[in-house]
């Protein structure tokens, strides 16, 4: 039974044994140094070629792994309800 009132029997019974698995699988990460990233010098610059790998690893699409590319079939649920609401209809579930 996985059922309990204590918080850690949901540590060591149910998320613990997650975190093991997921360690023993490998854990996928990206780093790099920005000492690389610089150009040499008194002033601190940013290489040109650089600045657009920079710009695409500290967006959120890529730091919180959201889609970079939307679907074009895909409606704006905001603009949908909003369509209804012009033309007077509204959705039932």
């Amino acid at each position: 039974q996985l059922s309990s009132n204590k918080t850690d029997f949901l540590y060591s019974e149910v998320i613990a044994p997650e975190i093991d698995k997921s360690i023993e699988k490998g854990i996928t990460i990206a780093h790099f140094d920005l000492r690389h990233a610089l150009k040499q010098g008194d002033k601190i610059e940013i290489k040109k070629n650089n600045l657009t790998q920079l710009y695409r690893f500290f967006t959120a699409e890529n730091l919180l792994n959201k889609e970079i590319f939307t679907d074009s079939n895909k409606l704006n649920k905001a603009f949908y309800d909003e369509l209804l609401y012009l033309m007077g209809l509204e959705e039932i579930q």
